[in-house]
This record gives C-alpha cells, sequence and structure tokens, in this order.
C-alpha cells in the first residue's frame, strides 16, 4: 500500500505506526514526519513522534517535542502527560481526567479486538479469584470501576443481583451499555464516584485502573466507604 500511495500521509503514519510496534523507531520517525508533510492535520502525529523519540532512547527530543506542543496548545493533556512521563514536568498525583478520557476514547471503536490480540485475561482472571475469595455469590450490588468497554460484566453478571459499572471515558461507556449487562453505568471519575456513593456495595471489582493513579490512599479510602 505505501509503495502505491507514497504520498498519503494517512498511509505514511499507518506505517509508522507498525514500524513503532515491532520497534523500529528510527524508521518510523522519518514516516511520521513525511505524514506530517503530507497532511499536517494528523492530530496525534507529533505525539507519537515524542513516544517514538522517548523509546528510542531521545528523550531530550522527546521533552523539548511535547513542550513545543504545549506551547501551540497549553490544554493538550496528552502532551503534558508525556512531558511529566519523560521527565520534564512535575509528576502528578495521578493521570489527569482529561488524558484519560482522551486516551481511552480514541481507543474505543478497537479497545476489545486489540486486547483479544494480546490474549489480555484480567477479567478473567479476576472473576476466578473472586470464586475463591467470595464463592459463587459475590453480593446483592457489586461495581465495575473503570468498567471500560465492560469485558468483566458476562463473567460476573449471574452472580450479583445488581452490577453498575463507572468510567471517565463516555466512548468505553458507550461499547458497555451495547452489551446491555450492566443496570447502571455512570461516566465519573472513580474517587469523586465512590464518594459520592457511601455504603452502597457488597463488592467493588477493579481490572487495570488503579495503574492510573500514583498515590492510592484517596480512591482506597473511597473505596472502603462506599462498601457495605
Amino acid at each position: 500500500l505505501l509503495e502505491r500511495l507514497p504520498h498519503n500521509g494517512q498511509v505514511q503514519q499507518t506505517y509508522a505506526n507498525l514500524l513503532a510496534t515491532r520497534g523500529e523507531y528510527d524508521r518510523a520517525i522519518k514516516h511520521y514526519q513525511r505524514a506530517l508533510e503530507l497532511s499536517p492535520e494528523l492530530a496525534h502525529t507529533r505525539l507519537w513522534i515524542g513516544m517514538a523519540f522517548a523509546y528510542s532512547g531521545q528523550v531530550e527530543k522527546a521533552r523539548a517535542l511535547f513542550r513545543q506542543l504545549l506551547d501551540q496548545d497549553p490544554g493538550n493533556a496528552q502532551a503534558r502527560h508525556l512531558l511529566a512521563a519523560t521527565g520534564g514536568g512535575d509528576t502528578p498525583d495521578r493521570a489527569s481526567d482529561d488524558y484519560v478520557r482522551d486516551l481511552f476514547d480514541r481507543f474505543a471503536s478497537g479497545f476489545d479486538a486489540n486486547l483479544s490480540e494480546l490474549e489480555y485475561r484480567a477479567p478473567q482472571l479476576l472473576a476466578e479469584l473472586s470464586v475463591e475469595v467470595s464463592g459463587e455469590r459475590i453480593g446483592s450490588r457489586v461495581l465495575d470501576a473503570g468498567c471500560g468497554t465492560g469485558l468483566l460484566a458476562p463473567l460476573i453478571r449471574g452472580r450479583s443481583a445488581i452490577l453498575d459499572g463507572v468510567d471517565l471515558s463516555s466512548g468505553m461507556l458507550s461499547r458497555a451499555r451495547s452489551r446491555s449487562i450492566y443496570d447502571g453505568l455512570f461516566e465519573a471519575e472513580l474517587t469523586a464516584f465512590l464518594e459520592g456513593h457511601p455504603a452502597t456495595y457488597d463488592t467493588i471489582f477493579s481490572a487495570d485502573t488503579l495503574c492510573y493513579f500514583g498515590d492510592l490512599s484517596a480512591v482506597l479510602r473511597a473505596t472502603s466507604q462506599a462498601l457495605l
């Protein structure tokens, strides 16, 4: 495809993404830069160039690019997060709401397929562990905290009377809603949601959500308060 459409910016970007997944970052950078020359409107290409710089050990170039993006757009949550991740800015207590929301809204459409390719098993492992801990019945009201597209829901739905889900990403929640499994789905930041629902849930599940937090004290305290 690249040979047939060498002047197509989207094709150049897609090829660069492929190279990056293979760890060929220097080649990927060249194709990202060519993509931008052909299609300056490609929204996330500069971020991907910065990430490729970082992964290839060219950290100062990555920081300079992220700073440039922030100068142009001070509200760019992705650039702010990546600048901090490369040691060029203050480290936040957790990933910002804007960063998480934007990241997962963009990934929502292909999220399940990508995880399937990776043989992702966190929901299955969590469901199996809950059987060991709680048996077949996990409570009358259960929360899937950071529910994403709802991969955990079919594995625990039959073991709870009411199953709610909460997530920051409207795109992910739309996918979860299409499963028609949850009793309630809420778009909210997790700690704030838990603080607003004291003594509500028998069991709270969370798969690959707390990795976006640094200091866990606030979210764990809110979790404790939300449990019956």
